[in-house]
């Protein structure tokens, strides 16, 4: 291949094809960075739990049974008398924690297992459920093998009504992979307007002007920034997957017009078409069949979203509202900001004045008196409740005598919201939500306006 041209699109192709499979993003349902939810029965013993754990060789895991209090306090000191003394004053924190080892409904406990245990947890669901016990693992979603699914009959389907079908083949295969290794339903939708796209492409492809045909068509323009923008709300990562996918079929496009000049090149005749690419209907005459199978397999994924994201499934393990990162706060589940005001009103309330208002909430003044010069001398102490304090109290998580439900959280990062979710539901934000209808409405719009304007043709 002496062209620079082909040499590069080759490149573009072998490279985002290797790059979209070494970087492939499966959605998973784990609640927890690093962790796994363990759920039983919560009529349950715990050192039944304990000993199934124990024999499996899972460690270092998290649970009601092995929690202490969650703070770094000398046993002789007097902030812990303090705190064993008037412990009432300080059990809310401790008393909402503990709902980070329960459901919502309350019919199960909860464990937190590190992900290195992941398979051996596996094997502990099936001992616990010989001996009929009810139990399960938060991440529990399987590959949504509906996405790919509708995508590849889409294809099928297609295929049958494209002029130049063995380019639609080709470049069919790669709006396929991309979806296979980003299957999400934002990038799912995305898809079918790929193929929608490539299906306009092979019909009008060696016509003349057909390039500009393409490029000034509004219609092809908007479905193809549709579909950009879908995959970006999926994620980045999907968004520059899609990007790869155009640049892929762009090189396909090269390549095959190249191969197609060469093998044309040994006939003395061949035939052309009459007609430019300006007018000849990109449907190929087939809308009324086109546009129909489109929005039914669009409608399909926003029905396997519905029924599958928001926690519809048969199994009863689906409909579990576990603890875990949410949109929103829930009042009954605490974060580290909750954490570092109780380690403040512990460590400050031996030296609170209660009789008079020198104290702010995050300010505490305190007498003490240190020898100098062989004599006693009060000097006073502040202790503030700022950025330097909150890092203490951050960094002493770790150095807690036992697995805390602190290191959990602090393990999730900065952006850790507490509240509930339903165990295996399909992650989807709220934008790749959005583009996903708005995608299908922009069809749906195309599709009567063409009926209403000129029965189907451009």
């Amino acid at each position: 291949m002496k062209s620079l041209k082909e040499i590069i699109s080759l490149i573009i192709i072998l490279l985002s094809v290797f790059l979209i499979f070494a970087f492939r993003t499966v959605p998973t349902c784990s609640l927890w960075n690093g962790y796994s939810v363990f759920y039983f029965s919560s009529e349950q013993d715990d050192e039944f739990i304990d000993q199934i754990f124990l024999e499996n060789d899972i460690s270092n895991y998290v649970s009601l049974s092995n929690q202490k209090i969650p703070i770094m306090l000398e046993k002789n000191s007097v902030e812990y008398s303090m705190l064993k003394t008037n412990f009432q004053e300080f059990s809310k924190y401790i008393s909402l924690r503990e709902n980070y080892f329960f459901d919502k409904t309350k019919e199960f406990k909860l464990c937190y297992v590190p992900s290195e245990y992941k398979k051996n947890l596996q094997d502990c669901v099936t001992e616990f459920r010989k001996n009929g016990i009810s139990c399960g693992i938060d991440a529990a979603a399987k590959y949504p093998w509906i996405l790919p699914v509708i995508l590849l009959l889409l294809s099928f389907v297609f295929v049958f009504y494209a002029k130049n079908r063995i380019l639609y083949i080709i470049c069919a295969i790669f709006p396929n992979l991309f979806l296979f290794c980003n299957p999400f339903y934002s990038c799912a939708v995305s898809s079918c307007i790929w193929l929608l796209c490539l299906f306009f492409v092979t019909n009008l492809w060696q016509r003349k002007g057909f390039l500009d045909r393409i490029l000034h068509s509004y219609k092809v323009l908007i479905l193809l920034v549709l579909s950009i923008v879908a995959s970006f709300s999926a994620s980045i990562l999907s968004g520059i997957f899609c990007l790869l996918t155009l640049m892929s079929v762009c090189g396909i496009c090269i390549l095959y017009d190249f191969v197609d000049s060469k093998i044309s090149s040994r006939y003395s005749f061949l035939p052309v078409y009459i007609l430019p690419a300006k007018s000849v209907s990109i449907y190929a005459g087939k809308f009324k069949t086109i546009m129909p199978i489109i929005l039914s397999a669009s409608f399909l994924i926003i029905l396997s979203f519905l029924f599958s994201s928001n926690g519809k499934s048969i199994s009863s393990s689906s409909k579990i509202v576990l603890p875990g990162n949410s949109s929103a706060k829930s009042d009954d589940l605490p974060s580290l900001q909750d954490f570092y005001v109780w380690n403040w009103d512990v460590l400050t309330y031996p030296v609170k004045n209660l009789n008079i208002n020198s104290n702010s909430s995050d300010k505490v003044i305190f007498p003490r008196f240190v020898q100098e010069e062989n004599k006693l001398k009060q000097i006073n102490e502040v202790m503030y409740f700022n950025q330097s304090f909150v890092d203490d109290v951050y960094k002493n998580i770790d150095l807690l005598d036992f697995e805390s439900i602190e290191k959990v959280i602090k393990n999730q990062g900065e952006n850790f919201i507490p509240g509930y979710n339903t165990n295996s539901s399909y992650p989807v934000n709220l934008f790749s939500t959005i583009m996903m209808f708005i995608c299908f409405f922009i069809l749906l719009f195309i599709y009567f306006s063409a009926m209403i304007r000129k029965g189907g043709r451009k």
